[in-house]
């Protein structure tokens, strides 16, 4: 049967949002899987702004990983019916291994005088927050990648058993799509790109029409290091040539086992 990994982009909580899910560590909470917003990550001043951040016991503890979907669309729909909340002033939230904290805009004093959600308080964000949002970065996108890749090649290991090979011994795929501001800087972005040499990593660039941007398709045997590094340099070597990854995914080649009735 094909086990195929699901691509590690931009995941979705409600059909009008979408936020890039990282991977960081913070010394008080541990391994926090960050999701953010592209507005956020691209245009946020570096001087600390006036946040709202919900923090929920969660349903499902005892992991970063687990899917915070249920508790964020029941939040959603709590904030949509008794405030003027509206997606679009989502910035970010956090899951962690008990609490999940969602940053937001709005008038904190009006949303704070009627605030009242099961296992959930509402408090203002701290500068420490902003400044933790604002750090998110490539290496952390990547480590989500990275690390998710494990996490399920694991799992499939748990569902279908030894058949199916473990992390290490399959192929992944890394997709990329990188923009430049001009024809004339794609084009040098590509040429940049094009005389990179990975070893053990086959890559393939693969222009737009317009020439404003690539897709660079790489291919190889999985680790988590390497992954991360093929991610971490290309995106670097892209913004030293006038161009910024601005999408990313990554998923294993299909393997195919038979199970035993």
């Amino acid at each position: 049967m094909p086990l195929q990994l699901a691509p590690a982009s931009a995941q979705s909580t409600t059909p009008e949002l979408s936020m890039r899910p990282a991977w960081i560590t913070e010394p008080a909470a541990g391994d926090l899987i960050v999701y953010i917003t592209d507005d956020f990550r691209k245009s946020a001043p570096i001087t600390p702004q006036p946040l709202n951040v919900v923090t929920i016991r969660r349903a499902n503890p005892g992991d970063p990983r687990n899917s915070p979907k249920e508790d964020m669309d029941a939040l959603f729909k709590y904030l949509k019916a008794n405030t003027g909340f509206m997606a679009k002033d989502s910035v970010a939230f956090t899951s962690g291994r008990d609490l999940i904290r969602f940053y937001f805009n709005g008038d904190h004093a009006a949303l704070a005088a009627k605030f009242q959600f099961p296992k959930a308080t509402l408090g203002e964000a701290t500068a420490q927050d902003w400044t933790m949002l604002r750090s998110i970065s490539i290496p952390d996108f990547s480590r989500f990648i990275a690390r998710s890749a494990t996490s399920q090649a694991e799992l499939q290991r748990t569902l279908f058993g030894a058949k199916v090979p473990p992390a290490e011994a399959r192929t992944v795929e890394l997709k990329l799509k990188i923009d430049a501001d001009s024809p004339a800087q794609g084009q040098a972005l590509a040429v940049a790109l094009r005389n990179r040499r990975l070893d053990n990593v086959t890559v393939k660039l693969t222009p737009a029409a317009d020439d404003r941007s690539l897709t660079f398709d790489a291919s190889m045997r999985f680790s988590e290091a390497l992954v991360q590094k093929v991610m971490n340099e290309t995106c670097a070597d892209a913004a030293k040539a006038g161009g910024q990854c601005v999408s990313w995914a990554g998923r294993f080649q299909s393997v195919h086992v038979e199970l035993s009735p």
